[in-house]
């Protein structure tokens, strides 16, 4: 195998890698509301939802009843 076979391979795999990791993540944007509207983004490995309002972000926690 050439060199140049084995930088094409580690290439793919760099791609495939970098779409996986761009994938990982969901982006929801909220309604329009008289603020700020909050966005959600979801994690879909792990499940977990986290809100975003303006520069914060904070986990969504479910409430234990």
């Amino acid at each position: 195998m050439t060199t140049f076979q084995k930088f094409i391979i580690g290439l793919g795999l760099l791609a495939v890698a970098t779409s996986v990791w761009l994938g990982r993540y969901t982006l929801v944007p909220g309604q329009r509301g008289d603020g700020m509207p909050p966005a959600y983004v979801l994690d879909r490995w792990t499940g977990k939802v986290f809100v975003i309002i303006g520069a914060q972000i904070r986990p969504v926690v479910a409430l234990e009843q």
